[in-house]
């Protein structure tokens, strides 16, 4: 009997696997504009931000705590974040990400619901998504801390910042 409902779920999950399609581009496209994350890049580069990123790299790199070191650094950081190149690779990266890894079905259903007024209300609250992050970091303790390889891209640019 368990046999039978295990190959049973499992027939179900790989027919259902088996035809969901893939979002498509512009369901991807409409999802990024619905939850505006052009603003959501936009907001992730402030003044705050840059002042924890300038501390952590004198920090992380043992530079001496000058005022001159803290300018250049700040300038070279809000430089880079402010930049559209920056910003076109965020997007990128995010549109990848959803696009490879949601079905069509699934795109069109959180289109959907961030159209709805409570929808909404989530995307504008912003002390909802920082809580989120808090939870998440609280939990994850490794994803408050960059990754090996965001370190090594940033080691590559301070050195290239630092050689100039």
């Amino acid at each position: 009997m368990i046999k039978t409902i295990m190959f049973s779920l499992s027939l179900c999950l790989l027919h259902t696997g088996l035809y969901a399609a893939p979002a498509s581009t512009e369901s991807t496209e409409q999802l990024l504009n619905v939850i505006n994350i052009n603003q959501a890049i936009k907001d992730l580069s402030t003044r705050e931000t840059f002042q924890q990123l300038t501390q952590q790299i004198i920090e992380y790199h043992s530079l001496p705590q000058t005022k001159e070191n803290q300018t250049r650094i700040y300038n070279a950081i809000q430089n880079y974040y402010l930049s559209d190149a920056y910003k076109h690779e965020f997007r990128q990266s995010l549109f990848n990400i959803y696009n490879q890894n949601m079905t069509e079905e699934e795109t069109q259903q959180w289109i959907k619901f961030y159209k709805t007024a409570i929808g909404q209300s989530i995307l504008n609250n912003k002390n909802f998504e920082q809580k989120i992050i808090e939870t998440v970091e609280q939990i994850f303790p490794e994803n408050a801390e960059p990754s090996a390889q965001a370190q090594a891209k940033l080691t590559q640019a301070m050195e290239k910042f630092f050689s100039q």
